[in-house]
């Protein structure tokens, strides 16, 4: 989606998650790690001719998907979603020397458009995970463009490492102009997702309201949807707690109140009867990336660029003490590349 894009600014947990109200996905994945389609008509599977797999040799594999965009799909300002958006989210995420916070996905990436509604995204090498939730991302042509196009004007001719940080200021200041406060408060931005921002005061909230043009609607009609959802930042998570206590929070984000603190005796003691406790593994899962790629230095002098190497760091990990140390031994250990509750994890 848009947001996307604006981890070149920041990648904070916080940020994709409150993204998640304003842009909704093609495809999205439940806490049971099963797909389902959001703004696509359907997800792509074997069964249904949608997805493909081909050997390309050397153990590796190619992956198509098709996917179809819903004839609904609006952004919040009434103008349609089409492939349009596609291809200028994977134009820009393309672009030379643009700081994505992924380069091995737009190596691997590539896209063909059918039509208006219909699309095609190859992987090469596919991984397994290409195939959870949407395999790309889209973001408001009619909006973002005239300024990228503006961008692209003045980056032609700059070498992306000879230039690199006259690319990096001017990739940033392009994304800066629908992504800052001021800017968002004056409408700089549309959404696809079930609300549209209303309100950010910065260190302090960001309000949000239904977006009337979101295709989905709830079951029992329309006075069963959520017509305000309001983000209040509480820096102290002690803070926190007592105001969850007090009643003044309904909910708290994910990344909100310390481990320790969700399982204290504050919630259970202080309040009895007033909230349930489960701790529920979910469907990602804390892992390490180590750099392979040899144009770094670094990686070459700490000997990375060699398997082997990261292999003995990765299997010197002690997992199993780390999750005892910091779940309290209630989070499983995942098998390499997936969390258990996947389908592709296997028993170690």
């Amino acid at each position: 989606m848009a947001g996307d894009f604006l981890s070149v600014i920041s990648n904070q947990a916080i940020k994709s998650e409150i993204e998640g109200y304003l842009f909704a996905p093609f495809i999205g994945f439940n806490a049971n790690s099963e797909n389902f389609p959001v703004l696509a008509t359907e997800v792509p599977t074997l069964q249904n001719g949608r997805l493909r797999v081909t050997d390309i040799g050397g153990g590796k594999k190619r992956l198509e998907m098709d996917l179809t965009i819903r004839q609904d799909a609006k952004w919040s300002d009434g103008k349609p979603i089409t492939t349009e958006d596609v291809a200028f989210y994977f134009e820009v995420g393309k672009a030379k020397g643009m700081p994505v916070l992924n380069p091995d996905y737009w190596e691997r990436v590539n896209l063909r458009v059918k039509d208006a509604r219909n699309f095609t995204v190859t992987f090469e090498p596919a991984y397994y995970y290409d195939t959870y939730g949407s395999p790309i991302g889209y973001a408001p042509k009619h909006i973002m463009g005239p300024e990228w196009e503006r961008v692209k004007a003045a980056a032609r001719g700059l070498d992306p490492d000879k230039d690199a940080e006259k690319l990096n200021e001017l990739y940033r200041n392009f994304f800066l102009k629908f992504a800052t406060p001021a800017n968002l408060n004056k409408g700089a931005m549309v959404y696809s997702g079930p609300f549209k921002l209303k309100r950010w005061v910065p260190g302090n909230s960001i309000e949000m309201e239904r977006n009337p043009n979101f295709p989905i609607k709830p079951e029992g009609g329309e006075g069963k949807y959520v017509q305000k959802v309001v983000y209040r930042f509480i820096q102290n998570t002690n803070s926190l707690l007592v105001a969850v206590i007090g009643g003044s929070i309904d909910a708290t984000s994910s990344v909100s109140l310390t481990f320790d603190q969700a399982r204290s005796k504050q919630l259970t003691s202080r309040a009895p009867g007033r909230f349930d406790i489960w701790f529920v593994p979910g469907a990602i899962w804390e892992h390490i990336d180590v750099n392979k790629f040899a144009n770094c230095q670094q990686v070459k002098d700490l000997g990375l660029d060699d398997v082997r190497t990261r292999q003995a760091i990765l299997h010197a990990l002690n997992r199993e003490g780390l999750v005892k140390a910091f779940f309290d031994g209630l989070q499983p250990w995942p098998t390499p590349g997936s969390p258990p509750s996947t389908p592709s994890s296997t028993p170690t």
